[in-house]
Formats: C-alpha cells, structure tokens, sequence
C-alpha cells in the first residue's frame, strides 16, 4: 500500500511511543515497538482486578483507582513476537519496584490502593468497569450516559461490561494523537498542561499543520514506516482519568479537560457527545515502527 501513496501524503512522523502494560498503570515511552493485529506489542496486556468486587481497577472511577496512574509499569526485556512477554515490574511512587513473580505485585498494589488486588493476564468475561461522569464539562448526559446511578461517594457512575475478549482496551487496539491537537488545546487555555501523557496514545504524532488535524482522519488510513498500516475508526472520547495526575510532572488538572469540551465536543457513536482528542484506530497491517517513521494518510481506503 505504501507505494501507492504520494509522496505529498505525508501528514507527520512518529515522535513518541508510549507503551503502557498495565491498564490505568503508568507507563514508558520507547523507541521502537512491533505493532501486531492486537496493537503494540506487550501495550493494555494486562489489568488489575478488585477482589471484592471482580470488576477492573480502572482510573475512571478515581477515588478508588486513580492513583495507579503514579505508577510505572515496563518489561525488563523487549517483547518479541509471537514470544511469552518478559518479566513485568512495577515501580511505585515510593521508589519501590514489584514484580509479577507470584503474588508480590499483587500484594504490593494491595497495600498500595488499600483494597484487595490480583493482577490478571486475561479479560474476565463477568469484570465490569466503573467510569466517573465528570460533569464539569458542562456537556449533557446522553447515549449510554444518561444510565449512570449514584454512588454511596456520591459519584455519577457507568457500568459496563469489558469491551474485548483478549486485551484491556477501551474501544481499538491503537490510539493516535498528534502534537498539533495538544498545540491547540495550549494555546486555547495556556494555563493549563496538555501533555501527552494524559491521554495515554499508543503513539504522539509530530504534525507541522495546525489545528485539529487527526479529526479530518477518520474514515481514512495511516500507514507508519515501511509496513504498518491502520484505518483510523472515531475520534477519541475523553474523560475525567485524563484530569488526573499521572505523576508528579503531570499534575491533577480539570481545566485540560473543560478546554477539550468547549472547543472540540462531538457525537461518537451511541455514547452521545463528548470531548474529543485524538483517534482510535485498528491494525490493517502489521510490521515494525521506530521513532522518526513517517507517517503517511491515504482518505479512500476502499
């Protein structure tokens, strides 16, 4: 497919990968990756699950989850294809690392969020996710959300079933966002921090145009380096996980996501409109990418 594309195409190149293990756990940024059907390699491979309850820890529901995102989880060697994953290791905000050797991950986490954690490499098929409508957007409650119930913190909350059978992904395998989207949203509201780890992209997209270009991607396809291709599915919806501190560099900030509300709220699907930045996408073609890939948008990919 690549050599059908024009040489005037090219929309960006690669600027960062980011690979994040563990779902709603901080992550790592990386120079190269493998990208499968499933997505990067080793990326939303695993989850922890409540004990109690047998629902997903999740950082869309905050008070209970949300300071996993401190965390920075990373595999002592580079996933290789077709391959078992390597040793996983989590290190804490205290300093401390755990591995996923018998339970002391497990344990570790346990203590670190005060409930009961068991980390799993599968999806359960009955776990649940908790997501926090955040109304400070000022967007209404519509779609799927206006089936939130209240909680005893007395949150907005919507529960839903997982979304895949084998991998802790939201909606698509890939996310993509570009340095162009989080330019605009800075310039639009300098006060607060748009960095790219809030939004927790399989990979940042450096784009010289401005504005909201990945939008215009949608219904199209990218193809990344010599051979990866994706087509790219709907725009990203965000929520309250992205206003969270993500480390000590990436603070608690609502405004972040008040700014993406005003300026960029959209329909998606039957989830009823919501703030948006970035894209999601599925795997068309699999193959290496490194750092410095070009990036190339083809519109019809019929």
């Amino acid at each position: 497919m690549n050599d059908e594309l024009r040489a005037d195409s090219v929309v960006g190149r690669i600027k960062t990968i980011f690979r994040f293990p563990i779902k709603s756990v901080g992550g790592r940024s990386i120079t190269h990756t493998y990208v499968d059907m499933h997505g990067s390699l080793g990326d939303h491979r695993y989850a922890f699950i409540d004990v109690e309850t047998g629902n997903l820890c999740n950082a869309k529901n905050p008070r209970k989850y949300g300071s996993m995102l401190a965390c920075r989880a990373y595999y002592l060697d580079e996933p290789r294809p077709e391959q078992p994953l390597p040793t996983l290791e989590v290190v804490f905000p205290d300093g401390t690392a755990h591995r996923n050797d018998g339970t002391d991950l497990d344990d570790a986490m346990s203590r670190y969020l005060g409930r009961a954690v068991r980390l799993s490499a599968a999806v359960p098929s009955d776990a649940k996710t908790e997501l926090v409508w955040e109304a400070a957007t000022g967007l209404p409650k519509e779609g799927v959300y206006s089936h939130t119930t209240t909680n005893a913190d007395g949150d907005e909350v919507l529960t839903y079933d997982p979304l895949h059978a084998n991998r802790f992904f939201d909606l698509t395998p890939l996310h993509f966002i570009t340095t162009s989207t989080l330019n605009h949203f800075q310039r639009l509201e300098p006060g607060a921090r748009f960095n790219p780890r809030r939004y927790r992209p399989t990979m940042v997209i450096d784009t010289p145009a401005p504005g909201l270009v990945e939008d215009a991607w949608v219904g199209g396809r990218l193809a990344i380096g010599a051979t990866v291709s994706a087509s790219i599915d709907l725009c990203t919806p965000r929520c309250v996980m992205s206003t969270l501190a993500h480390g000590k560099d990436v603070p608690l900030d609502r405004a972040t996501l008040r700014t993406i509300a005003k300026h960029n709220s959209k329909v998606v699907g039957d989830f009823g409109r919501l703030a948006c930045a970035g894209v999601y996408a599925t795997v068309t073609a699999t193959g290496p990418v490194r750092v410095g890939d070009p990036v190339r948008f083809e519109s019809d990919i019929n």
